[in-house]
């Protein structure tokens, strides 16, 4: 879509090998638990040390992430795009691609 400022992410990293860092990205599902990029459960505690927010819109499956300041708002940006190119919610209804969301970097809880 032209004219959207957007950064596209191929892949969102999570099947990714670790980059070796101490970095390990969780991911979560409404009715499942917090898993790590390997599929296991996560058993620690963690704590949220910060919050980034970013819009994302959803194309094809994947995420093009937005981070731009100040943050474009998501409902200008959904009407740029035809109702007709977005993608379908978990009721079947067509779901606005772009919408606000967060990201959370943390650290375990002894």
């Amino acid at each position: 879509m032209s004219g959207l400022p957007m950064n596209r992410e191929d892949d969102d990293g999570f099947s990714a090998p670790s980059s070796g860092h101490g970095v390990n990205y969780l991911k979560w599902t409404a009715g499942n638990p917090w898993v790590d990029r390997n599929g296991s459960e996560v058993s620690s505690r963690l704590l949220a040390t910060s919050v980034s927010e970013l819009v994302r819109r959803w194309e094809d499956g994947r995420p093009i992430s937005i981070f731009d300041r100040p943050l474009p708002n998501p409902d200008e940006l959904n009407s740029k795009i035809p109702e007709s190119e977005w993608e379908l919610g978990l009721d079947g209804k067509p779901r606005p691609p772009c919408l606000t969301s967060s990201a959370r970097p943390g650290s375990k809880i002894p």
